[in-house]
């Protein structure tokens, strides 16, 4: 079964890319989902303990998985 962390930002991933016509770069898709899901700024700033900014991997991480799916292109920006 999937867990709640594990694909939790996929729907907001997807919302955000069509809202930004389809196309976007990582940072702009990772910026409209924090913002358009209101997510505050305590989750926002959760660093992984590899120093990375968390909310930012798993936006990034669901994105890698649309693309595996096939339900995104990562090809191009």
């Amino acid at each position: 079964m999937i867990g709640s962390e594990f694909a939790k930002w996929i729907n907001p991933v997807l919302e955000s890319l069509a809202e930004l016509g389809g196309s976007a770069r990582p940072r702009e898709v990772v910026e409209l989902v924090g913002k358009n899901e209101r997510v505050p700024n305590d989750v926002l700033d959760q660093v992984n303990p590899s120093g990375g900014q968390r909310f930012q991997n798993q936006v990034h991480c669901d994105s890698f998985y649309l693309a595996e799916a096939g339900l995104i292109n990562r090809s191009t920006h």
